[in-house]
């Protein structure tokens, strides 16, 4: 009975009982199973609603915002020295002002004076220039008259040499020819250095003609320059001036906003300018901000809401910005 004990206790006997529990389990289980419920499922209809489509063309817009302000402004600079002895009637900040309106006049008393001293600088220039000319006129035909005598004196001595070979007359008489002729050959040479240097002379007397030309010239603009007129139709922002008051050269008076044209530089995304273009203009990014074949075919409409008044104008987009702000990731189009 020991031994038989001790067989059923060796390891490979104590692994039946826990493998026969666990086929009386899996027994059970396997008895217990049903079949799951199927469920049949039948067909159903949708009604589908058709509408028929009409293709219609359309016009893509976008809205942007921006600030107006003058498409040009012309700033007054004085560009003389002086007191103002005049103004303009209307020569007050918001003001209109029409294209060539005399704004502003300056005392050109002092540039007056200096003016005619310019012109009697001229005047003295000119002069020399023809006194020069005259006098190398009147050198050559002096000229013309001394070599004249100089061919009639070396006849002279050619006579008197020969008579003295022959010991017809006298050797002071032979020497007096001789010194005749020796003077007027040193006037002659006198008269031809004299008329060699009257080129220059001349060149330069032209030169100071020149430059008093341009010094006259440059009085005459500054006594226009004492008067400053409107260049276009505008509206006048900050003016400070007052009769009597000096203005110094370079000195900025006032300015002149052009009162016909504003321009507004209005934000859009690059996903708005895309929309926008037709594709062969895709290329803006990259294509020069001024091309007028850029934004062909664009129209813009401008608007301005202040409370209960709403504004409206056409408008001309112009052009784009110079590149894409950093910081908002938009492009600005100008419109006018």
């Amino acid at each position: 009975m020991k031994q038989l004990l001790q067989k059923f206790m060796s390891p490979r006997w104590l692994v039946l009982p826990p493998l026969t529990i666990g086929l009386l389990v899996l027994a059970f289980f396997v008895s217990r199973k049903r079949e799951l419920p199927r469920r049949h499922v039948a067909e159903r209809k949708t009604v589908v609603q058709v509408e028929s489509v009409v293709a219609k063309s359309f016009r893509a817009a976008a809205v942007g915002f921006g600030t107006a302000r003058p498409s040009r402004t012309w700033t007054a600079v004085a560009e003389v020295k002086g007191r103002v002895v005049d103004l303009h009637p209307s020569l007050r900040s918001g003001n209109l002002i029409l294209k060539d309106a005399v704004l502003v006049v300056i005392d050109d008393v002092d540039y007056q004076y200096h003016l005619r001293q310019r012109q009697a600088d001229l005047d003295a220039a000119v002069a020399r220039v023809d006194e020069l000319k005259a006098s190398q006129n009147a050198d050559e035909k002096s000229l013309e008259i001394e070599e004249t005598l100089l061919a009639v004196n070396k006849n002279d001595l050619d006579r008197f040499l020969s008579l003295r070979s022959n010991q017809a007359i006298a050797e002071s008489e032979y020497e007096q020819a001789r010194e005749i002729v020796l003077r007027q050959t040193q006037s002659v040479q006198k008269l031809r250095i004299s008329l060699s240097l009257y080129s220059s002379r001349i060149a330069s007397a032209t030169a100071s003609v020149s430059l008093a030309t341009s010094r006259l010239e440059e009085a005459r603009r500054n006594v226009v320059r004492t008067v400053l007129t409107s260049p276009f139709d505008g509206r006048l922002a900050a003016v400070p001036l007052e009769i009597g008051q000096f203005v110094a050269s370079g000195e900025r008076l006032f300015e002149v906003q052009d009162a016909a044209n504003v321009e507004i530089e209005s934000q859009f995304s690059l996903a708005q300018l895309n929309r926008l273009l037709p594709p062969e203009n895709k290329g803006y990014q990259t294509a020069n901000p001024e091309s007028p074949d850029l934004l062909s075919g664009l129209q813009a409409e401008i608007t301005v809401r202040s409370g209960n008044i709403n504004l409206t104008w056409p408008g001309q987009p112009l052009r784009f910005s110079e590149q894409v702000d950093p910081q908002t990731r938009t492009r600005g189009l100008v419109i006018q």
